[in-house]
């Protein structure tokens, strides 16, 4: 059985929040500032998580994540700008922290846990500051998304 290794990164996405990052495999390449994990990866922040199969953070000269790639089984949950609550999938996820961006492609689905819609596409764009979303399908597999519609006779509860 594979030793998991715990590599516990100080670094600051836009609000220098501790961050801890669990995988079975680490790499670090300090001349191209990349650090790749692989092998049930899960990236956890205050109440953010990122989860996939293989991740790869990308560092800026001052040692701060600039960019989080996830490949295979990519998976989120977090929590952006007013309490708003996210969740996701898709084959690969990429985060950009200092814009606060998150693209989806593949397979690709979030949903907005506070007004109960889901939308799915190929390719998803979700900005976390300003809570819009971009969603392109494709022709086979168009943009679909759910909401929850109150009829007339339910109350707000």
């Amino acid at each position: 059985m594979s030793k998991i290794c715990s590599f516990f990164v100080l670094c600051c996405f836009a609000c220098g929040a501790q961050v801890e990052i669990t995988a079975q495999k680490m790499f670090a390449d300090e001349k191209t500032s990349t650090a790749v994990f692989s092998g049930s990866v899960a990236i956890k922040r205050a109440k953010d998580t990122i989860k996939a199969e293989k991740i790869t953070l990308t560092f800026t000269p001052n040692r701060e994540v600039k960019r989080f790639e996830a490949e295979h089984n990519c998976s989120f949950d977090v929590t952006a700008d007013q309490n708003r609550r996210f969740t996701g999938e898709a084959d690969y996820l990429e985060y950009l922290p200092f814009e606060g961006i998150y693209k989806l492609r593949g397979h690709a689905w979030i949903e907005d846990i506070n007004d109960k819609r889901k939308v799915y596409g190929e390719r998803i764009e979700l900005n976390e500051k300003t809570l819009s979303t971009q969603v392109i399908g494709e022709e086979k597999q168009p943009v679909k998304l759910i909401i929850t519609i109150k009829d007339k006779n339910e109350s707000d509860r």
